[in-house]
């Protein structure tokens, strides 16, 4: 779409490197998806490098996805997707019930089941969830922090081995950095609850080596100034403002564009191809 921030960075690179009088056109390929956190975009950009990709300069802008519910650190829907694998291998086994669990009212008789069962002796302890996280929300932003961490470390030595340029920026994030009083609708008390939690990731992810931090975005555009267009996600002005940002961390002047001042977490990029005019090419994640 024309209105992401990645449009906009395209546009607003060759702009300043046509200002500079560079015979270069920028281009940035948007490798977004929905849900992804940082371990998907790590095995995403192998992936992609290993495929033959050589992008100049690759751009990470996380923070929103890195929440405490992934912390088993798998992909969103994952228990469903086993779920209905497991469903449709092993249908005929199933009981007849089960066939209809998506029925409302066979919904609600399990649900007045499970409550009425008495305690299982294999349930986890008080510190751990069914699934073996750790049962403190605060505990588990901390510990994503750390897993943030790794994956910037991971996806820097990968790009490193291929010659690319890594740029990692944490995103201002509506749920913590936000103004409440901007919201359309009246916040529920957990959204404080989290924001506070959710905080705890963000102060250590700002502190780790390589990683920019923008997330007083929303503070430099304007505090009693709406962003975004619901709950989550950015309007189309600031996604232009956020590239801005970005590109202040990009030097176009440079040939094939690089990172300012990050030659400890990146490489020197590579130009892969050419023609009457420079082509330099920027992934983003």
């Amino acid at each position: 779409m024309a209105t992401t921030w990645p449009s906009y960075l395209s546009a607003v690179l060759n702009e300043r490197a046509t200002q500079l009088g560079l015979d270069l056109r920028i281009e940035v390929t948007n490798y977004g998806r929905a849900y992804y956190y940082s371990t998907q975009e790590v095995f995403l950009l192998a992936q992609l490098l290993k495929s033959g990709q050589r992008p100049n300069l690759v751009v990470f802008l996380d923070g929103i996805n890195e929440r405490a519910r992934t912390c088993s650190d798998v992909p969103s829907f994952t228990k469903y997707l086993a779920e209905a694998t497991h469903n449709l291998q092993f249908e005929r086994a199933l009981p007849p019930v089960a066939q209809f669990d998506w029925l409302p009212v066979v919904r609600l008789a399990k649900a007045i089941s499970r409550r009425m069962a008495a305690p299982s002796p294999s349930s986890p302890s008080p510190n751990q969830t069914a699934d073996g996280c750790i049962a403190s929300v605060a505990d588990r932003y901390r510990q994503n922090a750390d897993r943030y961490r790794q994956n910037v470390e991971i996806a820097s030595a990968i790009s490193k081995l291929y010659g690319v340029g890594t740029l990692f920026f944490l995103q201002p994030d509506p749920t913590v950095h936000y103004s409440p009083a901007l919201y359309r609708s009246n916040l529920a008390s957990r959204f404080y609850v989290d924001r506070r939690l959710k905080s705890e990731f963000y102060r250590m992810a700002r502190d780790i080596e390589g990683v920019i931090d923008l997330t007083n975005l929303f503070e430099l555009w304007g505090a009693n100034r709406k962003a975004i267009i619901d709950s989550l996600h950015y309007g189309p002005q600031f996604n232009l403002f956020l590239a801005q940002h970005i590109a202040n961390h990009i030097d176009a002047s440079s040939r094939p564009p690089a990172c300012r001042g990050r030659s400890s977490t990146s490489s020197t990029p590579r130009s892969t191809r050419r023609s009457h005019r420079r082509r330099s090419r920027t992934a983003l994640r």
